[in-house]
């Protein structure tokens, strides 16, 4: 259980974190996952979505995965990935309310965000996807369903991090934010 200690850690890593790294691009590319994230459209953040993938293995690499699909397919789809992962009904259901309110057939954008410091985003959106038989996560059990659809990956350009000369501490940090 967190200590108080422990909330006035991560509240101060938080605003570090942020002060030092986001600029205005950042926080509308935020706001815009947060109030509508199967909207997303990338060609709208090109300041700080990049396909260009940085092979510095030191320096952490965060990064969104999308699979864009058309509406009605991705309501066709859901039902078989419950079926087959029947955990997953929550976010299912949220995601089907989610489509219900979009109109009819428009394109759609399902997103995963991750950070990596061992390889690049690109390299380690290809291990999932050869990962994606043996299934485990929603990324994979998903990617198991669409196989040939793989999604775009796009690393957060402009962050102003420095290079992680411990990567136990890095993912310890983040974990406070």
């Amino acid at each position: 259980m967190a200590t108080y200690i422990d909330n006035v850690k991560a509240t101060i890593a938080l605003r570090r974190f942020l002060g030092n790294t986001f600029t205005t691009a950042h926080y509308n590319l935020l706001a815009e996952l947060i109030e509508s994230p199967l909207s997303l459209v990338v060609n709208n953040h090109q300041g700080v979505l990049s396909r260009e993938h940085n092979t510095e293995n030191d320096l952490p690499q965060f990064y969104i995965r999308v699979q864009e699909l058309d509406r009605n397919e991705l309501l066709d789809t859901l039902p078989l990935y419950s079926k087959n992962f029947p955990s997953d009904k929550d976010w299912v259901t949220e995601v089907i309310g989610q489509l219900e309110q979009k109109p009819g057939s428009i394109s759609v954008s399902l997103l995963y965000a991750g950070v990596t410091t061992s390889t690049t985003a690109q390299k380690c959106a290809e291990a999932d996807r050869l990962q994606s038989k043996s299934g485990g996560t929603r990324l994979l059990n998903w990617f198991s369903l669409t196989t040939g659809r793989h999604p775009s990956v796009f690393t957060i350009q402009k962050f102003r991090l420095p290079p992680v000369t411990d990567r136990e501490h890095f993912y310890t940090q983040i974990g406070y934010i």
